[in-house]
């Protein structure tokens, strides 16, 4: 999902070229992407550990992205990808798992990060949440930390 909106090539010129054993090179924009999801309340036990951010009274309520996807007709850094949901009766109902995906995409990893959390803001029902610290500067070290200690292994 990162690499599809900074992606030059045609994907399907792309696919083409993998099945065929052809693909040499694909072309990206010089820019950064990062992903971020909403997601139900349970997903990851996250209701358990933090049971006072979920808002109970609207686990049954529908999921509006209607101001993320205007978000995203006028940002080119940001892109929405429904998930796990289903539609009832012309509405979409969060399922158990990663609801709603926002990409964004900028000149930094900073820029990206803050793209797509505006993105996950203008989602809302479902009682879903979201992590705020992913691409955060103490997440990127957290990780870059432990693959170096992977790597030691």
């Amino acid at each position: 999902m990162n690499v599809l909106p900074i992606l030059k090539d045609d994907f399907v010129e792309v696919c083409y070229n993998i099945r065929d054993g052809n693909l040499r090179k694909i072309n990206f924009e010089n820019q950064a992407t990062v992903v971020t999801y909403k997601v139900p309340p349970n997903y990851g036990g996250y209701a358990t550990v933090f049971p006072d951010r979920v808002d109970k009274t609207k686990v049954e309520t529908a999921v509006d992205m209607t101001e993320a996807e205007e978000l995203a007709e006028k940002d080119e850094g940001i892109r929405v990808y429904p998930g796990s949901m289903e539609l009832r009766d012309g509405e979409n109902f969060a399922l158990g798992s990663r609801t709603v995906a926002v990409v964004g995409g900028g000149d930094s990893i900073q820029e990206a990060r803050e793209k797509s959390l505006q993105g996950l803001g203008a989602i809302e029902g479902g009682a879903l949440w979201n992590r705020n610290d992913i691409a955060a500067k103490n997440h990127i070290g957290k990780s870059i930390k432990h693959m170096e200690e992977l790597r030691r292994r």
